[in-house]
């Protein structure tokens, strides 16, 4: 994951209600997970990442409802969450 660069859907489109979704791939390209992200029109950003074995990270609302658990989040924020969500790695067990 450490190639993973972190969403930045301001960037990536002028869809104010942009979202995607994609796998999430290890080094040698084989699937490990998949995340969710995007934002509202007030630039509130959220994420959702699900990797092998339970693995799970979020932030920020992806509707209202969400709010009273996940609370708003806005893009400086978001930037230090992704920062951290992007380090995950997983340990080489070495082959016998």
């Amino acid at each position: 994951m450490s190639d993973m660069k972190p969403p930045n859907p301001i960037l990536d489109s002028l869809d104010k209600k942009k979202t995607e979704r994609r796998k999430v791939l290890d080094d040698d390209g084989k699937p490990i997970g998949e995340e969710t992200w995007g934002y509202w029109e007030q630039g509130e950003r959220w994420r959702r990442v699900h990797l092998l074995g339970g693995i799970n990270a979020r932030y920020g609302s992806k509707d209202e409802e969400d709010v009273p658990r996940y609370g708003s989040v806005d893009e400086r924020d978001a930037a230090l969450f992704d920062e951290i969500i992007n380090s995950a790695c997983f340990p080489t067990i070495p082959s016998n």
